[in-house]
């Protein structure tokens, strides 16, 4: 499988904690995120919690779907609400370094179960390799 290339987005570099963002998802992404001041607000609400390490499973937590797949996390945003799902895969690097990269968006998950649909994306996330770059100078 092809390396895919995640960019640093958010940082808490005395925690070695960073938040990516997969550079061929990140247009779609982002622009989803922005299109409402709400989703951008709860997105840096949960970026800072993961960022500080405070654990809040009702709004970022492990995927399990099977034994195989343990570095899959969902982010997630208004649960009952629009229930808009941002699918992560969680690396750990050199010296303790924490990486959760933002892979796939869900625009709003319809059932309280993980569908086979949605085991599709999660596999997939689990299934990315991914090289990590500070994001590029802009021009």
């Amino acid at each position: 499988m092809k390396e895919r290339i995640a960019y640093i987005i958010h940082a808490k570099e005395e925690l070695r904690r960073f938040i990516c963002i997969d550079a061929l998802e990140e247009e779609r992404i982002l622009k989803f995120i922005q299109e409402e001041p709400a989703r951008t607000k709860k997105f840096q609400h949960i970026v800072g919690l993961i960022l500080n390490n405070i654990k809040n499973t009702d709004l970022y937590d492990k995927e399990n779907i099977n034994k195989a797949i343990n570095d899959v996390y969902a982010i997630k945003m208004f649960k009952g609400g629009s229930n808009i799902r941002l699918y992560c895969k969680q690396v750990s690097g050199a010296n303790g370094t924490f990486y959760v990269i933002v892979s796939e968006l869900l625009e709003k998950k319809k059932s309280a179960k993980n569908t086979s649909g949605i085991k599709s994306i999660i596999e997939k996330v689990h299934n990315y390799e991914y090289q990590i770059k500070e994001y590029p100078a802009q021009q």
